[in-house]
């Protein structure tokens, strides 16, 4: 493995921030295709990811129209969403999959997933890595970290 690149990954946080939640699901790589990505776009973490060009340049794409044949691609070839995600981020397969996972699958989430968005729940996910490994310095994510870490 890699040295993480907790920068990269503060970057995505940053990225999946800005997407509205009712555009996340965490379900599919991609549900829906809009005329644009900011009209009618749906997708999960990789898959906006893969629609962003920091995330393209790096070898990331989203291919495919709808949930049942949408994929993530790497370097233009086909890659589980954990393992492309552990590759970029230099994380690892197991701890890429335990963010980006469908929702209710990562152990970070499992107890509250019902109770919050996709988005959120991505975004929880990505501060506990983050905030584990003594990354955050944003003060206000710091303090959403520190609130969630105990629960």
């Amino acid at each position: 493995m890699t040295k993480p690149n907790w920068e990269l990954l503060k970057d995505a946080y940053a990225i999946i921030d800005g997407i509205p939640s009712k555009a996340i699901d965490l379900d599919s790589i991609r549900e829906a295709r809009g005329a644009t990505l900011s009209c009618g776009t749906i997708a999960c973490g990789m898959g906006w990811l893969g629609e962003h060009p920091k995330f393209k340049q790096l070898g990331l794409s989203t291919v495919g129209d709808r949930s049942w044949n949408s994929d993530v691609n790497l370097h233009g070839e086909l890659s589980h969403y954990g393992k492309a995600a552990g590759e970029i981020f230099g994380i690892g397969t197991e701890l890429g999959s335990k963010i980006f996972s469908p929702a209710g699958c990562s152990e970070i989430d499992r107890k509250y997933w019902r109770k919050l968005s996709h988005k959120e729940l991505l975004l929880r996910r990505m501060r506990r890595v983050l905030g584990d490994a003594g990354q955050i310095t944003n003060p206000e994510i710091l303090k959403q970290y520190l609130e969630e870490k105990d629960i």
